[in-house]
């Protein structure tokens, strides 16, 4: 025995390393990505206007910004459970702690920001506001908070694709 050659590995169509199975695959997996996060986008979309409707919550997410921000928080947990497979690929355990570590320390800057930096700033003049002033011109410090959980929703959906 000693002295042989040990077996050469067969190369056969079925074992073979074909990059058009893995792109396929790649692309089935992204194609599954981007329509799980529609979903979840639709249906948390349609879930704020239903629950702003339902409570005559006419100033959106400064009539309710407590309940507004645990929506998406909500759906923000929802997002990360549903892709926890294609994050966790890409991050061992070390990694998903530091990261955790540091979103959750940003995410309260940002909060600390909303609720005491804003309040701050100076008013908008109605002087110069257009005709049409979108939401985030006259709203209040408090609009910012759930704006921003919503905007962390949007990042989750948007890294997973």
């Amino acid at each position: 025995m000693q002295g042989e050659n040990p077996p050469l590995a067969i190369t056969t169509p079925i074992n073979a390393p074909c990059r058009g199975a893995l792109a396929s695959n790649a692309l089935g997996q992204m194609g599954y990505a981007v329509m799980i996060a529609a979903i979840l986008w639709l249906v948390s979309s349609q879930g704020y206007y239903l629950i702003r409707d339902s409570f005559a919550f006419d100033a959106g997410y400064d009539s309710a910004p407590i309940l507004f921000t645990a929506y998406y928080l909500a759906w923000s947990a929802i997002a990360l459970w549903s892709f926890r497979s294609l994050i966790a690929e890409s991050m061992n355990r070390n990694t998903q702690m530091h990261e955790g570590v540091i979103l959750v320390s940003i995410l309260g800057c940002f909060a600390l920001f909303v609720v005491y930096g804003l309040q701050l700033l100076p008013n908008v003049s109605e002087l110069r506001a257009p005709s049409e002033p979108p939401d985030f011109m006259f709203a209040s410090a408090w609009y910012y908070l759930p704006k921003s959980v919503e905007i962390l929703f949007q990042q989750v959906l948007a890294v997973t694709v």
